[in-house]
């Protein structure tokens, strides 16, 4: 066999192979910490549009029975990053009729107040969404009227803890 230079048989180098995979370990090991932080932020606006949902779920009811509606803890699931589907048989949702669409990562509640100057109504998601055993807790005040000095109308916020954490 001839190993002149017109003879050279087309092919990698064991050296050019070499660097082609340290390249693309290098940009795996950038993509995928971005990939699984975007997932989590994707799984985390769960609760951003639902308790938006149960707001407006809130007000409608207001509007139409003249009281807002007190429910219980639904999904009754362990708080995990596994979706659960929706239990809409639990105390209160079925008098305030919503429901998310699917199956949810998070618990789902709304308190109702009352003081002097009338009722508001405190919608609550509590989540772990990266299982960590951290958990996060989001609300939002339906309080149109200002009724309470320490609600804050149709402002979504998190718990002291979830924002000292960091959790969102």
């Amino acid at each position: 066999m001839r190993t002149g230079p017109g003879n050279r048989q087309a092919g990698f180098t064991l050296i050019e192979l070499m660097i082609s995979v340290a390249i693309v370990s290098l940009l795996a090991g950038i993509a995928i910490p971005e990939f699984l932080n975007m997932q989590l932020r994707a799984r985390r606006g769960e609760v951003f549009v639902n308790l938006k949902g149960m707001a407006t779920a809130q007000i409608t009811h207001k509007e139409l029975y003249e009281t807002y509606v007190d429910c219980d803890v639904s999904p009754t699931t362990p708080l995990d990053r596994n979706a659960y589907p929706f239990e809409p048989l639990e105390a209160g949702w079925a008098d305030l009729e919503w429901q998310p669409d699917g199956k949810v990562r998070c618990h789902y509640s709304s308190t109702l107040f009352s003081n002097s100057n009338g009722d508001w109504v405190r919608n609550i998601g509590t989540c772990d969404m990266d299982n960590d055993n951290l958990i996060a807790t989001w609300w939002m005040d339906i309080d149109p009227e200002k009724t309470s000095g320490s609600s804050r109308h149709m402002f979504l916020r998190p718990n002291t803890a979830t924002a000292a954490s960091v959790r969102f």
